[in-house]
């Protein structure tokens, strides 16, 4: 008599809340050993696959099915997932107590800001969170923010055909006016970012420079 076959354990679903941060995690995944992890994520969710220092794979919004361990073509018990939680982007913002600081001196100072989406999940993974054994979702954000800043001051200090930048308040405003989400493309590329909106003005009269946030200088590696 030959004696009955168990059936399979059930998958482990597995969700995250957008609302316990940008980035959660890591999650070990070997007390998923010869089980299957059911991975559901929602829009503005994605989860990133990690072993061996390296980056192995990355889901997006939806069901994925992940076979832990044992079967060949599983997913090695000794990695572990990473989530970014970013939904509709990263709102950058810098207020009159802490301004952008930009010009040849650092005397013009730049209110407002932008929103960032991650557009390339590797090479965001590779220039923020490559190396940490523990991400710090704040320093991530610093990091995003800085290099707004260093893309935003770097465009506006760019010459024109008609010489170098005009950093007059007549000057600046008509570079804010022209500066659009698209320009900073080439800056934020290489760290998988790219701008969805702006909405920067220069503010008028003396703020004092204490928190002041000085143009930082533009590094696609920072961190």
């Amino acid at each position: 008599m030959n004696a009955r076959r168990l059936d399979p354990a059930p998958p482990i679903d597995w969700s995250i809340d957008s609302a316990d941060g940008p980035v959660q995690g890591p999650l070990a995944l070997a007390f998923l050993q010869g089980r299957e992890l059911a991975l559901h994520l929602l829009r503005g969710q994605s989860a990133l696959l990690l072993g061996e220092g390296r980056l192995r794979a990355v889901f997006g919004p939806g069901r994925h099915e992940l076979h832990v361990g044992g079967a060949a073509g599983g997913v090695d018990a000794r990695w572990h997932l990473l989530f970014l939680c970013l939904g509709d982007g990263l709102d950058l913002r810098w207020s009159a107590a802490a301004p952008l600081r930009c010009g040849p001196s650092g005397d013009v100072a730049l209110v407002g800001g932008g929103r960032l989406v991650v557009a390339d999940v590797g090479a965001f993974h590779d220039a923020f969170l490559a190396g940490a054994e523990i991400v710090d979702p704040a320093l991530v954000l610093t990091l995003a923010d800085r290099l707004l800043q260093a893309a935003v001051a770097a465009r506006l200090a760019t010459p024109t055909i008609d010489g170098p930048g005009d950093w007059s308040a007549a000057g600046v405003d008509t570079r804010l006016a022209a500066l659009r989400a698209e320009d900073l493309a080439e800056d934020l590329a290489p760290c998988g970012l790219a701008c969805h909106s702006l909405d920067i003005q220069a503010v008028c009269g003396d703020i004092e420079r204490d928190g002041a946030r000085a143009a930082p200088v533009l590094s696609p590696q920072q961190g």
